[in-house]
């Protein structure tokens, strides 16, 4: 059965970088669709908006770890303020 729940608080939450990583192989990055959240959150997750979302971050995350910064996340997350994301 379908439940539609507002978000509280603010209206959105974070996703985190370990939702986008794979547990086994360190240079691979999975967004979008294929994000990973429980079953509640994944209808949200799933949505264009989000997917664009994802695939910006993991982007980043990718092109961090190429330069050598293997999963800094703050180095992530800066170069995604810097390009004007939604952090």
């Amino acid at each position: 059965m379908t439940r539609y729940l507002p978000i509280e608080g603010k209206g959105w939450y974070d996703i985190p970088y370990g939702a986008i990583t794979s547990v086994d192989t360190p240079n691979l990055w999975a967004a979008g669709r294929l994000t990973s959240a429980d079953r509640d959150a994944y209808a949200s997750v799933r949505v264009m908006g989000t997917a664009f979302a994802t695939g910006q971050a993991a982007g980043v995350a990718a092109a961090q770890y190429a330069a050598g910064r293997q999963h800094d996340v703050p180095a992530i997350r800066a170069e995604l303020l810097r390009q004007g994301a939604l952090v």
